[in-house]
């Protein structure tokens, strides 16, 4: 089992699990579909800036509601 499909199989037993992937071959996973594009993918290398980016947009999405009251 590789990093990819460690995160998938994590998300699937625990719903909502954030994951913010960090791998040369996570990226060439995604690009041969073989990853759920739901999966934020940081290729390496990669500087602070653009992983500290990452991580506040993984965060953020989990901070969304799922459905909007009125």
């Amino acid at each position: 089992m590789n990093g990819g499909q460690l995160a998938v199989e994590a998300q699937r037993i625990r719903p909502g699990l954030r994951v913010l992937l960090t791998s040369g071959y996570a990226a060439s996973a995604l690009s041969q579909n073989e990853l759920p594009e739901t999966l934020r993918v940081l290729p390496k290398p990669y500087r602070r800036d653009d992983l500290a980016a990452n991580l506040r947009l993984v965060i953020a999405e989990g901070r969304q509601p799922s459905s909007s009251a009125a």
